[in-house]
């Protein structure tokens, strides 16, 4: 896959969110789920609606957590501890792009005590780039002890304009920027790992920033892409997606790095088009989302919910629903 079509794939999945929940308005409820989430999150519109949706590892006890329409879930992460849960959605002006709308909220892993963690936007003068937007927020990942969540933020008034990452505890307070990356379009993975270091990728490269914005190492090549990339649960590795270049060969693999000895194993081959999601709590098997590409009629990837084993083998698909839009986003840890 090359740059572009890395770029594109990542934000036709985003796009195929905010298309479709630009002229919603946002209430704020604590009425709490129905029902006890399974251990594995995930988005659908089966509802008629983004909602979002738990269940087990072998695709069984599939629930519906929340089904309210003026609410819908963009995207869900659970807290290290599995005691709560960090979710998007949009707010504010209707007129708006949802670009700038995105919002982060947290609630209890019950889903009640749900409040807004994120303003909508910020209108600032910047010394360097001058009169920038704070737009909206998306993505988040919690810190490995849970207390602060990192996400991307829209940065200038242009839809389409840079994303960059920041950090904020999850009382609202101490908000800052760790990235400022000049005509990017990064994406924020995941936090964890022994340096307690976060995942972000931009275009083709994967880097490891500490929280204060260094970077500890990065991932990049003239001759591979790379794309998700997540911590195993005891943090001595990573699963990442790597496309091998030229683009004509179509060659795709996940490969496991041991973040300690360097080695690295290609555990899977082929032409579908893989999302690392998340690894298990005991680090026995991966949770990923599949696509070949293709894209439904109103535009959206046509995603597959698949588990494998750590070693690449025994590949499965736990996708509970067909003709829908379907999002993997979290395995709970605990």
């Amino acid at each position: 896959m090359s740059i572009q079509n890395f770029i594109k794939v990542s934000q036709m999945m985003l796009l195929g969110l905010l298309i479709f929940v630009g002229c919603k308005d946002n209430p704020v409820s604590d009425g709490g789920f129905p029902v006890e989430p399974g251990p594995i999150l995930f988005i659908s519109d089966k509802s008629g609606s983004y909602q979002l949706y738990s269940m087990n590892e072998d695709g069984s006890n599939v629930q519906q957590l929340t089904n309210d329409p003026n609410f819908p879930i963009l995207y869900a992460r659970w807290s290290p501890d599995g005691k709560k849960i960090a979710v998007v959605s949009v707010v504010g002006d209707k007129r708006t792009y949802p670009e700038y709308r995105g919002a982060i909220f947290i609630m209890d892993a019950d889903g009640r005590n749900r409040y807004q963690l994120t303003q909508q936007y910020v209108v600032v003068d910047d010394s360097t780039y001058g009169r920038l937007m704070y737009g909206g927020a998306w993505e988040p990942v919690w810190s490995p002890d849970g207390k602060q969540i990192a996400y991307l933020r829209l940065m200038v008034p242009e839809v389409f304009g840079n994303w960059d990452v920041f950090i904020i505890n999850i009382d609202g307070s101490n908000e800052r920027r760790i990235t400022s990356t000049i005509n990017s379009f990064e994406r924020v993975w995941d936090w964890g790992g022994k340096n307690q270091a976060i995942l972000i990728s931009v275009h083709s490269k994967i880097f490891m920033y500490t929280p204060d914005g260094n970077i500890l190492r990065s991932w990049e090549s003239d001759s591979l892409a790379y794309g998700s990339i997540a911590y195993s649960s005891k943090g001595d590795k990573v699963a990442y997606v790597v496309t091998f270049y030229p683009v004509s060969d179509h060659q795709k693999g996940i490969f496991v790095e041991d973040l300690d000895s360097g080695v690295i194993k290609n555990i899977t081959k082929g032409t579908d088009y893989y999302w690392v999601v998340s690894w298990s709590p005991d680090d026995s098997y991966i949770l990923l989302c599949g696509s070949k590409g293709d894209v439904d009629k109103w535009g959206r990837t046509v995603n597959r919910i698949l588990i494998l084993n750590s070693d690449g083998s025994n590949i499965r698909d736990i996708t509970p629903f067909e003709n829908t839009y379907i999002l993997p986003t979290s395995w709970r840890k605990r």
